[in-house]
């Protein structure tokens, strides 16, 4: 029985000392935990408000630089100067150079601007602002274009952004070449649904414009999230990597769980690749795109966990003295180090003891 006691203080003072140790310790611990938790979910907190500040102000820029693209296509559409080179019924080289000089004027007054098309389908020609030659629906470089406007039946890609890649007109050594662009079709009004296209222009915007855009707002943003944009059928219309352009994630989980969702914008977290993200999306609806970002988890909390060690030290110290104060004492008692005040009651039975040995 004495060997299962003598584990516990046998003097009023190491028990209050442990005691003391032990509630600094539980105290130092509860606030530690109580910090840590509140300082996590005000660092989620944050984060989310800094990506959905950043995603707001990317599709408001957006919509800006989609304002401005309809802005010059329909200037250039009824433009008099150009008009020729879309309802034309005859060559007149006169009119037809002073029109292409004109449309390339403006093209080149705009940077964000690649190139232009106008198509007239009486003459059977598509003329472009790359090299200001005319071409016939078969010779044409760009094909894409061709087959789309000679499948237009409605008006529903009338001025919206279409996110393709346009082949170069020509390149040195003979290798398929493509830039990434967002056309929009201008024609006249359709009558009926058995109405062809018969003329057009077309104008293909920069897509490096909006991911220069991106690229500001997160540098002025200090954000190291990754930023991409897809549509309503889940191809990639934006991101850093050039070789992502129009390729099909819908069928992601991550991808699948922002396109089936109904809210405008949301954040969580998810494994993507091994790693967890936070993921912040906006959907813009007049465009039909989702900008998302991907927050790594593990760089929101470097700074969490230099504050895990600041807390994590004093506890490690206060558990470390604990037992020091803990072994200390009952060493000093164990060996008789220490004497205590004796009662009257404690002499007497001293005395008996000693006239009995």
């Amino acid at each position: 029985m004495r060997s299962k006691l003598s584990f516990y203080p046998k003097s009023m003072y190491a028990k209050m000392l442990v005691t003391f140790t032990i509630l600094i310790s539980l105290l130092v611990i509860g606030l530690s935990s109580f910090f840590y938790y509140n300082y996590t979910q005000s660092s989620i907190r944050i984060i989310n408000r800094m990506n959905d500040k950043m995603l707001s102000q990317i599709s408001y820029s957006t919509t800006y630089m989609n304002d401005i693209a309809r802005n010059f296509t329909n200037s250039v559409y009824f433009n008099n100067a150009i008009i020729p080179l879309m309802f034309a019924e005859n060559e007149d080289l006169f009119t037809m150079n002073n029109a292409i000089h004109n449309l390339d004027s403006q093209v080149i007054r705009n940077s964000y601007i690649y190139s232009a098309y106008t198509f007239n389908r009486k003459l059977d020609t598509f003329i472009s602002t790359e090299n200001n030659s005319f071409y016939s629906q078969k010779s044409f470089y760009d094909q894409e274009i061709v087959e789309m406007i000679n499948s237009i039946h409605d008006e529903s890609l009338k001025m919206i952004p279409i996110p393709r890649m346009i082949p170069l007109r020509e390149t040195a050594d003979n290798k398929l070449t493509t830039v990434n662009v967002y056309s929009y079709l201008m024609f006249p009004p359709m009558n009926n649904d058995s109405s062809t296209v018969d003329s057009a222009i077309v104008i293909n915007v920069k897509a490096d414009w909006l991911l220069q855009t991106i690229a500001g707002l997160k540098m002025k943003s200090e954000s190291n999230s990754d930023i991409a944009v897809i549509d309503a059928a889940g191809r990639i219309v934006s991101d850093a990597s050039a070789d992502q352009f129009l390729k099909d994630i819908s069928g992601v989980p991550v991808m699948k769980r922002i396109m089936d969702s109904i809210k405008v914008s949301d954040s969580f977290v998810e494994k993507i690749d091994g790693k967890r993200m936070i993921v912040n999306f906006y959907k813009l609806d007049n465009l039909q795109w989702t900008f998302i970002s991907f927050t790594p988890y593990e760089s929101i909390f470097c700074a969490q966990r230099t504050m895990d060690n600041r807390c994590g030290l004093p506890c490690n110290f206060t558990g470390r003295f604990m037992a020091f104060t803990d072994r200390f004492a009952h060493h000093l008692l164990s060996h008789g180090n220490i004497s205590y005040p004796h009662s009257p009651a404690d002499k007497r039975i001293g005395g008996s003891r000693e006239r009995y040995q």
